[in-house]
């Protein structure tokens, strides 16, 4: 099964990403998962807050829709590639950044 076939794992990123998730997308597909990153960025909007405190923003109702639509691929890769599948993507991305680190160095 080609990684076009397989669900898709959306890694939702609030805020200012780190160094390292530009490096995820790459890592996914050497270990077979169709991850994409979705940014939602700096500007959180207060949809809803009530008496008591709780507050609910825009990021909190689109990362609770993400993480439905991730159910799916989740039980998918846990059943392919083991139950920490995204600790080897994670482990993969750090790697490839370091690798890729000596190269943004090199003067030539």
């Amino acid at each position: 099964m080609g990684s076009e076939e397989k669900p898709v794992y959306k890694l939702y990123v609030i805020g200012y990403p780190g160094s390292i998730v530009k490096f995820y997308p790459e890592a996914a597909r050497e270990l077979g998962v169709n991850l994409e990153v979705e940014y939602h960025g700096c500007v959180i909007e207060t949809l809803y807050s009530d008496e008591h405190g709780l507050v609910i923003t825009d990021a909190a109702v689109e990362s609770l829709r993400v993480d439905e639509e991730n159910r799916m691929a989740h039980a998918f890769y846990k059943a392919e590639l083991g139950s920490n599948w995204f600790e080897k993507v994670r482990r993969r991305a750090l790697e490839l950044m370091e690798e890729k680190k000596w190269e943004d160095d090199l003067p030539f």
